[in-house]
């Protein structure tokens, strides 16, 4: 009888273990199953941030387009007023003229003030157009480039008086034809 008693608690005990030993199998499928799910869920999220970057990075392409162009069109449109040709005394006495405190000789030499003031303007217009340039040069094509070397030369010559401004206005104009924006 004892025997008996003894095999029983041990029939239980096995039954017990093995309840349990199920119970751990039922959770262990139950985790692997959260885990699977997980991952799926992860890589659709790492899926959505790689378009998510993909669209952004194309956004900021189509925008330093649009600065550029932009720069360009101002370029052009200011290179439409200023003089056939710079000349060198005229911006020179311009710009000793412009730091006299004196208010005769601001009117006196007016216009070489003012000549100076649109050297200094065409200055700062082309460094920016040459900045924005050089910040998307991977995504101009060629002959864009070569618009862009170009201006550079042209201006060079424009702005260190030996050339007249025509050559720099024919180039800024076939860039801002050539610039498509909303193309790759």
């Amino acid at each position: 009888m004892l025997k008996d008693y003894l095999d029983l608690q041990m029939l239980e005990a096995t039954r017990s273990s093995a309840s349990a030993a199920w119970e751990a199998v039922s959770w262990t499928k139950t985790a692997s199953i959260s885990s699977i799910f997980s991952t799926v869920v992860s890589f659709a999220t790492f899926c959505a941030a790689i378009y998510a970057m993909n669209t952004w990075r194309s956004q900021e392409k189509v925008s330093a387009k649009r600065e550029i162009k932009k720069a360009a069109s101002k370029f052009f449109v200011e290179l439409e007023l200023m003089p056939e040709k710079f000349s060198k005394s005229n911006v020179n006495g311009g710009f000793i003229c412009s730091r006299s405190e004196n208010i005769e000789v601001h009117a006196r030499f007016k216009d070489n003030i003012n000549e100076w003031a649109m050297h200094e303007k065409i200055s700062e217009l082309y460094l920016s157009l040459k900045y924005l340039g050089h910040a998307i040069e991977d995504d101009l094509n060629d002959k864009q480039k070569t618009l862009l070397k170009e201006i550079d030369q042209n201006y060079k010559g424009y702005y260190t008086y030996e050339e007249s401004k025509t050559l720099l206005e024919q180039a800024l104009k076939q860039l801002l034809e050539e610039l498509e924006i909303y193309k790759n």
